[in-house]
């Protein structure tokens, strides 16, 4: 459901609950107006009491029975031809007239813009009566006549009535008005952020598409031209040549790999399950066996063999995978013991694990860009420059955070941690 339906519903379900409460206050002035008259000793026809009473009921069976539309209109008829008829017979004195005020506030409240047509009746109609009375002063009922103190009771008690629907129909308003305001802003803060997203894809689809070329072209640019070299006669047994195709090849299918997982990472939902981490931290080494150098690094592993936490199995995988694979690419070989190392832990709301390494470290001025797309520290090791921008990605998909650490010539610890 969009926020504006569900709005219109809102604003509908409140409408509902005004006509109640202005039938509850109409049903309380004819109840005043009788005890008043009661009191005071004012000789009023019973049956205008009768009939306004009556009207109120019926107002409220057909509400209660659900015909709101109907209930709506009807009560607006009534009460304002009942209006027209009663100030027609008394003094302009005792403020009756006032109630004309109380019903066109009543009917802009209670309409909506779909429906102005019949608060424009509702408004029109009681102003041509207004000026009907003032005009033309009909007597369609016996005249009631009022000594001065019964007139200023009931001019107070017409004003005070008045003010009370006056004071309902504006806090209705106001109210509805608040919240109009208030969706139009959250709507704009998801827009601004819709957009915020959609400036940073198109910056991202830009440096994808002109890195994806170059680094899928250079490849092939190699392949071709060993080829070339290898279509000379004295050079076509050569087996370096092999060697150094197969690299290139195995080049090309890590970066169609990383893409992959950066397409499936965009593309799924997120869904947890309980996992245990020793085999799929072991799993994962091993898939890592063919990097260089990657049997002179010591694993270690400082969680217990059951531990289990609550991952996203597919993004969990692909970031031990190039957290692991950024330790070994950057290990510093001239120790005498390469050492990565995990810790992981699991509280009652949150899993966290990190990745600590002792190896050639990060510089300072680069560790705030090493989490950007395509972004490489330095030239001397190979790579795409995407493994931890999708670990980024794929820890923002679980709603967690990534933490850096490094020291250059001393290690980089890389902590990740998500919510349950």
């Amino acid at each position: 459901m969009s926020v504006i339906t569900d709005h219109q519903l809102y604003a509908e379900n409140q409408r509902r609950i005004l006509l109640r409460n202005l039938l509850v206050v109409q049903f309380a002035v004819i109840v005043t107006y009788l005890l008043l008259a009661y009191i005071l000793e004012v000789h009023v026809s019973p049956l205008i009491f009768e009939i306004g009473v009556g009207g109120t009921l019926v107002s409220m069976f057909t509400y209660h029975r659900g015909w709101i539309a109907f209930t709506r209109d009807f009560s607006f008829l009534f009460i304002t031809v009942a209006i027209f008829l009663l100030v027609s017979s008394e003094s302009r004195e005792t403020g009756l007239y006032l109630h004309f005020v109380s019903v066109c506030s009543a009917a802009l409240a209670a309409y909506s813009y779909d429906q102005r047509w019949k608060l424009f009746a509702v408004t029109i109609g009681s102003v041509l009566l207004f000026m009907f009375i003032l005009f033309f002063e009909p007597q369609i009922v016996p005249f009631r006549a009022f000594e001065p103190r019964e007139i200023k009771i009931f001019m107070v008690v017409n004003i005070f009535s008045m003010s009370v629907v006056c004071m309902i129909c504006a806090y209705f308003l106001l109210r509805l008005n608040h919240r109009s305001e208030r969706i139009l802003q959250d709507s704009n803060l998801i827009i601004e952020q819709q957009n915020q997203e959609l400036r940073k894809s198109n910056a991202e689809l830009d440096r994808f598409v002109y890195s994806v070329s170059h680094d899928l072209r250079a490849p092939l640019s190699s392949i071709a031209g060993l080829l070339n070299l290898m279509d000379r006669q004295e050079e076509r047994n050569n087996p370096q040549y092999l060697g150094l195709m197969r690299d290139r090849v195995q080049a090309m299918d890590k970066f169609i790999h990383e893409i992959i997982s950066y397409s499936r990472n965009a593309r799924t939902e997120v869904v947890k399950e309980p996992v245990l981490l020793r085999p799929m931290v072991e799993e994962t080494i091993a898939s890592l066996k063919y990097l260089p150098h990657v049997e002179k690094v010591q694993f270690e592993y400082a969680f217990p063999d059951n531990l289990e936490l609550v991952v996203d199995k597919f993004r969990f995988k692909i970031i031990l995978n190039n957290l692991l694979t950024n330790s070994i690419k950057y290990a510093d070989f001239s120790r005498t013991k390469p050492v990565i190392q995990l810790e992981a832990t699991r509280g009652n709301d949150f899993c966290r694990i990190a990745v600590i390494d002792n190896g050639i470290g990060i510089p300072m001025e680069f560790q705030n860009r090493v989490f950007d797309m395509f972004f490489r520290a330095t030239e001397s090791h190979q790579g795409s420059g995407l493994g931890l921008y999708i670990v980024k990605e794929a820890v923002e998909k679980m709603n967690g955070q990534v933490e850096l650490n490094s020291r250059s010539r001393v290690g980089t610890t890389i902590t990740v941690t998500w919510p349950i």
